[in-house]
């Protein structure tokens, strides 16, 4: 059976806002803006600390790499970048930005993540479908990774920019992004046929 092609899943920006207004504790929400905000994988994000915070954003590892590219710096808004550096006054440099409520040294673990991710969809109404043909389900973790993809390019970021903050090491993965949701193709392309 040859394999299908996939579009990746995002989150609308009204989607992304019911998503964030559902979390019911502020580290939750501060969790799934830090998903978002940096385009990080679950598992960057977890190991994010107060000491990798930069004057643009944060540092997060890519676990899955081994060479000089496991570590990617990325650019946050500034907005958000002021809310993590207020959050973590006070605080170790080896402390988790996403922490256990009970145990501020400790990060939590992907699983509640994940939990805590569901619980937000399910609030807010979030269904996805990974293919045309599946039936619709709760919107996962992941689906922030793409969003923050799929908003920049919407904003006219273009895509070496876009892979270098999602940490990839080159352009093939990104074109998908600009297939799904490039306004300015889908209007040269129209207008060529006007």
């Amino acid at each position: 059976m040859p394999a299908r092609e996939t579009t990746p899943v995002y989150l609308s920006p009204e989607e992304l806002e019911r998503l964030l207004a559902a979390a019911d504790k502020p580290r939750d929400r501060l969790a799934l803006e830090l998903l978002f905000y940096s385009g990080g994988r679950a598992s960057e994000v977890l190991t994010a600390s107060v000491g990798d915070l930069t004057p643009n954003g944060v540092r997060l590892r890519n676990l899955k790499r081994r060479d000089h590219r496991a570590v990617k710096d990325v650019v946050l808004p500034i907005w958000f970048r002021d809310k993590l550096a207020g959050f973590a006054v006070g605080m170790p440099l080896n402390a988790p930005l996403v922490a256990h409520l009970d145990d501020p040294m400790k990060p939590i673990s992907r699983q509640h993540l994940w939990r805590v991710f569901r619980a937000c969809a399910e609030r807010a109404g979030i269904y996805k479908r990974r293919h045309p043909d599946e039936d619709f389900r709760l919107a996962w973790v992941h689906t922030s990774r793409h969003s923050h993809a799929a908003h920049l390019v919407e904003a006219g970021v273009n895509l070496p920019t876009i892979a270098d903050q999602l940490g990839h090491s080159g352009l093939a993965n990104m074109w998908v992004y600009a297939r799904m949701s490039d306004p300015t193709r889908v209007k040269m392309i129209q207008e060529a046929y006007t």
